[in-house]
């Protein structure tokens, strides 16, 4: 009778060690799955920190042109350009006021 217990205390204690290793590994794949969530995320934010900053050097090189010498059909394009990205300029200065 008493070996029969003893199994059956070595059954609950592997089962109960078999849940726990479950456990930890189902953990271990939530801590992945998450890890590779944060490593996307963290790339999306550095391409659009690039696009951003990429838009602002040609911003700054549209007004940086000088449109006194041009025909009349290319200045008034890089003016109309020049007025646009002006204007984006005031709006997002005063949105952050």
């Amino acid at each position: 009778m008493g070996d029969k217990v003893a199994v059956a205390k070595e059954a609950v204690r592997i089962r109960d060690d078999l849940d726990k290793v479950k456990s930890e590994a189902s953990m271990k794949k939530v801590d992945a799955i998450q890890s590779i969530a944060d490593s996307f995320k963290m790339m999306a934010e550095a391409k659009l920190r690039k696009q951003e900053i990429k838009q602002a050097k040609y911003e700054d090189s549209i007004m940086l042109i000088d449109t006194s010498m041009m025909n009349p059909v290319d200045a008034t394009f890089y003016e109309k350009k020049k007025a646009t990205i002006r204007m984006k300029m005031l709006g997002h200065s005063s949105s952050h006021e």
